[in-house]
């Protein structure tokens, strides 16, 4: 079997020479708020190796104080790091030590990777090391990212203080792009849809994203997922280890607001193993939100699994849920924040998570909201339907609400044809027809700790729901199934 890696030896580089013959040693300062700079805080090396290859990339690290250092240690480290072969100067290893640097003057570190896809290996997407710095006690590091198979990359370009590094996967501001299924999508930071931009995605994508990723339809952009039963597109972590199924192993889908008529809709979609599935949110930079979007988001025929989160995080958004499957979250399957409007028919919300402790219920809704910056906000009546849906789980109480605080803050819910389990007054909140609450028989799901959402045949949930609403995107379930009996079935699956 051929070798994983294929190691080069570096050249020396004969023009440089170590900075230490330049400097005086018995006046170096030890000043710790003295910080090295860098000519990028991450090194890519954007080549698809699709045979045995070595490529090799550069990176200047700055004293920018007048005074001279001492950087005490320069070392190779992180998951891939026996990838990647650096030289510091002229001097080659995965740690080099005591490297002076004259005030106001810099050094160059000369970095090979090397990679075998052939090798029999599964190898990952990304491939990451980093370069850490110790300079006066203080550790700073440089990433480190190769490309480890072929796949469409898309890797950010701009580094915001504040906010995730991201590159606008669209260079012409008023120009579409379509993402298929040729090659496997792999997103390293984010990918940003801006405002006047529509993003589709076709049938059968598969999108990877990296640790602290995700997709980030910016207010006025607008995002098409066009999946079908058959070929759902499938949102998920770029690990392919025993690790691929973590929670939280990317970040999220976040939508902000938008034109009215210009939905973003997700249809036959797989979302899973995120910190959140979709975040919905309203003008997320404004503080107050005096409104809400002016179109919305439409889920449907989705999954949406094993968040560490949220499967859903809205805040003064509107949703449309129809067949929605959104399962296992570390806080709630459905947090709705502030205002909004929410519309969910012949959906399953089932939490059923056993990463952690859980304190949240499947479905909250509350009035209160934060904004960019985290300050708190309270805002105007929600309004939010359930129709035919389930709102389940492992947990006393799944659905639950925060109390009116203030004169005309309320929360304005609908439940028709539900069966959920909460340890809310019934009485005193909310509009209920038809409904089962709190089922002594909790006997629900095939086997929801094996994620099998399916009912049960003797489930107080079959041939429940209201056929009123059966047309459309309704007549069959998220497994394809009609249901055309008179007698649907409460949530996203009918049975035989």
């Amino acid at each position: 079997m051929p070798k994983r890696f294929i190691i080069l030896l570096l050249f020396t580089i004969p023009l440089l020479h170590c900075r230490k013959d330049r400097v005086d040693e018995d006046n170096v300062s030890g000043d710790n708020s003295i910080k090295l700079s860098f000519s990028d805080q991450v090194v890519l090396f954007d080549t698809v190796f699709t045979s045995v290859g070595s490529t090799t990339r550069y990176l200047k690290v700055y004293n920018t104080s007048s005074q001279s250092i001492k950087i005490s240690s320069i070392s190779l480290n992180g998951p891939n790091n026996a990838f990647f072969r650096m030289n510091v100067d002229g001097e080659a290893g995965s740690t080099v030590r005591d490297v002076f640097v004259a005030g106001k003057d810099s050094l160059f570190i000369f970095i090979d990777v090397t990679i075998d896809p052939n090798s029999g290996e599964l190898l990952p997407f990304i491939v990451e090391g980093n370069i850490d710095f110790i300079t006066n006690g203080n550790r700073q590091s440089v990433s480190l990212v190769a490309y480890g198979q072929e796949a469409f990359f898309i890797t950010p370009k701009n580094f915001p203080k504040g906010l995730p590094p991201y590159n606008i996967v669209i260079s012409d501001q008023r120009s579409d792009t379509t993402w298929t299924n040729k090659l496997p999508i792999v997103v390293y930071g984010y990918a940003v849809v801006d405002s006047t931009q529509h993003l589709t995605i076709e049938q059968g994508t598969q999108i990877y994203f990296h640790a602290n990723s995700g997709l980030w339809i910016y207010r006025y952009g607008q995002l098409t997922v066009n999946g079908t039963l058959e070929n759902p597109v499938v949102f998920q972590g770029d690990r392919l280890d025993a690790y691929k199924d973590v929670s939280g192993s990317w970040d999220r889908i976040w939508i902000n607001d938008g034109e009215s008529g210009k939905d973003n809709t997700i249809e036959y979609a797989v979302i899973k193993n995120s910190f959140i599935g979709v975040q919905a949110e309203y003008n997320p930079f404004k503080g107050f939100k005096d409104g809400i979007s002016g179109n919305q988001v439409n889920l449907i025929n989705t999954r949406i699994e094993n968040t560490e989160f949220a499967g859903i995080y809205a805040l003064n958004s509107k949703i449309l849920g129809l067949n929605l499957l959104v399962t296992n979250s570390g806080g709630g399957n459905l947090i709705a924040s502030g205002g909004g409007a929410y519309d969910f028919s012949h959906c399953t919300f089932a939490n059923y998570w056993q990463g952690s402790s859980r304190s949240t219920p499947a479905v909250y809704l509350s009035h209160l909201y934060f904004d960019f910056d985290e300050k708190a906000y309270r805002q105007d009546s929600m309004n939010i339907v359930f129709r035919n849906s389930i709102i389940y789980g492992s947990q006393e109480s799944e659905f639950n609400i925060e109390d009116e605080v203030d004169p005309g803050k309320k929360i304005n819910f609908t439940m028709k044809n539900v069966l959920f389990k909460s340890n809310i007054d019934v009485e005193k909140y909310g509009m209920y027809t038809d409904t089962i609450y709190n089922p002594d028989d909790e006997n629900i799901f095939v086997n929801p700790y094996l994620k099998d959402f399916k009912l049960v045949s003797g489930s107080k949930a079959v041939d429940f729901g209201d056929n009123s609403i059966i047309s459309g995107l309704l007549l069959k379930d998220l497994d394809g199934k009609d249901r055309s009996d008179g007698k649907p079935d409460l949530g996203a699956f009918e049975i035989e």
